[in-house]
């Protein structure tokens, strides 16, 4: 009988391995179970297929995971923070928006997946429940909880869509999403319109 232990240890390794292989390869495409295994040192493929079924689901996990430790550092950085409220959404938007650009597989996979399977735990739940933070500061007692989450909703979807379609973005509007300078500016602009047009600017 295999221990419960060995178990997680063997499925820790697995993501582990697909995680190091999506950030060194980038394309999902070409990373196969075979390079997985490999990787993650164990024998055979059964063993993916009995913890996870499909590749799509062990990508999902990967990047949930590796998302997961990223919102989970939050909290501590949030914290230190002493800028004015609205300036700290921006700092915390834009290094959203730098860690995407750095790890674009990540963020795809991760946005796709939770806007085709929603569920309250989800990385875009976690995310904006971290951001909540930010926005009950900006209005505190001035909005209801529900008129925040909205406001909240719609700056985090407009600054996920432009990733998911920065392609189309390029051509419509002449958006770079992958130029720092640019991705800045359209997030700092998507904030203060949302913002001023809520009453707080």
């Amino acid at each position: 009988m295999i221990k419960n232990v060995d178990v997680e240890n063997t499925k820790q390794k697995i993501i582990d391995a697909t995680i190091e292989l999506m950030k060194e390869i980038g394309d999902i495409s070409k990373i196969s179970i075979r390079k997985i295994v490999k990787r993650a040192g164990i024998k055979g493929v059964g063993l993916i297929n009995y913890h996870f079924r499909t590749k799509e689901n062990l990508i999902n996990e990967a990047v949930r995971k590796d998302t997961n430790a990223i919102i989970d550092q939050w909290d501590p950085i949030y914290e230190k923070m002493t800028q004015k409220p609205i300036e700290k959404l921006k700092i915390m938007l834009k290094g959203t928006g730098d860690l995407i650009d750095s790890n674009p597989i990540f963020g795809r996979v991760s946005i796709i997946h939770d806007f085709l399977n929603p569920a309250e735990d989800d990385n875009a739940m976690r995310s904006i429940e971290k951001y909540m933070m930010i926005f009950r500061e900006i209005y505190q007692n001035t909005k209801t909880e529900q008129e925040i989450r909205i406001i909240a909703h719609t700056i985090i979807s407009s600054s996920q869509v432009a990733f998911l379609r920065a392609d189309i973005m390029k051509k419509f509007i002449d958006l770079d999403f992958y130029n720092k300078k640019q991705r800045d500016t359209f997030l700092d602009t998507i904030i203060d319109n949302v913002i001023k047009q809520n009453g707080n600017d």
